[in-house]
């Protein structure tokens, strides 16, 4: 009766007063007020007394060990593979089990927790939030700016509408149910004792203060942005749930409508975030690596972006090709928290805030991120730039004439190929050569070279223009002849009103104010 252990309390209580004996008609009251207790402690009505009762039948391996595990619906799951279903579709102990695990198939984003639980946006249970809640406070791995994300679900954490989310649930077990009541119970002194440890965290720096009060201010940035954002929202999680199921049917006409979304959502940028960003191809820069910083930073165009990668990659045929900017926007977001929720993006906050701790010796911890939206890394070769002098839309599928030191094509009325206006410049080459017998080089085709020597030298002018470029019309929408553009296989990364120019008016075929 003084058992203080839920595991083997309820199975001592429900075995006894299932079938009682003498000692239980001896101290009815005392057997009575254990029963009151539990009731109080994990927030069961006499109807949850049932699932109390599942929950004692299990084996003592099960009772204090064992775990809620993902109702798959049927699906057959190996070791290292990825429940295909929606997440959309998570019912609150569903979401449990997906927080709580660890299992899945490499690079699944839903071990991600933190963009998980972002994901599930509105849809996210209070059992799903509890989850979320356990690996923040229990794990002696997290720190300050883990524990200023996930202080907004502390103080919106709702036990009775958690409680009424397990008793409305039919597809898991009783015993489920119960397990997760006795680990909201056992979260109740960690969260006292969590709550003490921030009370003396932030009396120690007033850096600690920062992140907790930029946590609270992008938590009510969020509750707006969910209603401002609400397309782009909704279309991340529609491009989540068609990764999740692998389904065509749910990638369906996604290319056209994500790319509208990225190009609305990068209207919003001002023009002049790109000011002095160019190519510098005798150095090995190019304007698209610079240009990432303020695409990604911008809330809008990174779940535009999280959509339009997740449709271009995942979204098709294994041997599809993916272009420059699905390649370099992939990149660009596979180590950073980005703004999927509120959570991330407090991460994301926290991380650009330059916050500074008094103490030299202490340093922010972060999260780690690791999302591999899938078409980034790898390099790029090709394209050109220069002042436009001509551009010739390819109509049909009749073959047209290779682009300067590129395969030749097969190109479609979605390409279009950009002629460079001319660049005269002179040079002095050598007109006259006298060889050797010294042998300096033997080819990979055995091909034997011989020192030469110049005797003679002349000026001769030269077009330094690179050659035509066949490019993806999308990139082209608002480009005209006398524009400066620069371009990278078949993308044109930004185009400019005149050479020189230090702002852009056009990004990634997306025109800018």
């Amino acid at each position: 009766m003084e058992e203080d252990d839920p595991r083997n309390a309820l199975k001592n209580l429900v075995g006894r007063l299932c079938k009682p004996d003498g000692e239980v008609k001896a101290h009815g009251k005392e057997f009575d007020a254990a029963r009151q207790k539990w009731s109080q402690r994990l927030d069961l009505t006499e109807a949850d007394w049932a699932d109390a009762a599942d929950y004692a039948t299990l084996g003592q391996g099960e009772r204090m060990n064992g775990r809620v595990r993902v109702n798959t619906n049927g699906q057959e799951i190996g070791i290292g593979e990825s429940l295909k279903r929606a997440w959309s579709s998570f019912d609150a102990l569903d979401q449990y089990a997906m927080i709580t695990a660890d299992s899945g198939a490499s690079g699944d984003l839903a071990l991600d927790h933190h963009y998980l639980v972002d994901a599930l946006g509105a849809r996210l249970t209070e059992v799903g939030r509890f989850a979320y809640l356990q690996r923040c406070v229990k794990s002696s791995n997290n720190g300050p700016v883990q524990w200023a994300m996930c202080q907004g679900d502390i103080e919106r954490l709702d036990r009775k509408k958690l409680a009424s989310e397990l008793r409305a649930n039919k597809v898991y077990t009783g015993a489920d149910k119960v397990r997760i009541r006795i680990e909201v119970d056992a979260l109740k002194p960690d969260l006292v004792a969590h709550a003490a440890k921030g009370k003396k965290l932030l009396a120690s720096d007033p850096g600690y203060a920062k992140l907790f009060e930029a946590a609270d201010a992008t938590r009510k940035e969020w509750e707006g942005r969910y209603q401002s954002d609400g397309a782009l929202i909704g279309l991340a999680a529609a491009m989540d749930d068609a990764r999740a199921t692998r389904s065509r049917k749910a990638f369906a006409g996604c290319e056209e409508n994500t790319w509208a979304a990225w190009k609305g959502a990068m209207g919003a940028i001002p023009a002049k975030k790109f000011e002095g960003m160019h190519d510098n191809r005798a150095n090995g820069k190019s304007f698209f690596h610079a240009a990432m910083g303020p695409i990604i930073s911008h809330p809008g165009v990174y779940l535009a972006s999280v959509a339009l990668v997740t449709c271009m990659t995942v979204g098709q045929e294994r041997d599809a090709k993916h272009d420059l900017l699905i390649r370099a926007l992939g990149d660009a977001m596979e180590r950073w928290p980005g703004f999927r929720g509120p959570r991330t993006a407090t991460h994301s906050a926290i991380l650009t805030s330059g916050i500074e701790l008094d103490d030299r010796d202490a340093k922010l911890e972060y999260p780690g991120v690791s999302r591999s939206f899938g078409g980034g890394g790898g390099g790029y070769s090709g394209g050109g730039d220069g002042v436009i002098g001509k551009l010739s839309p390819h109509q049909g599928d009749a073959d047209g004439p290779p682009s300067a030191g590129r395969q030749t094509q097969k190109p479609s009325a979605k390409t279009v190929t950009v002629a460079f206006k001319k660049q005269m410049v002179k040079q002095v080459q050598c007109a006259q050569v006298k060889f050797s017998r010294r042998v300096t080089q033997i080819r990979s085709d055995g091909t034997i070279v011989y020192e030469s020597t110049c005797i003679k030298n002349e000026t001769v002018t030269v077009d330094k223009a690179d050659g035509p470029q066949t490019v993806n019309a999308r990139y082209l929408e608002g480009v005209k002849p006398g524009m400066f553009v620069s371009i990278i296989e078949d993308v044109v990364t930004a185009a400019w009103a005149k050479p020189g120019a230090a702002i852009p008016s056009m990004v990634f075929g997306v025109a800018l104010k």
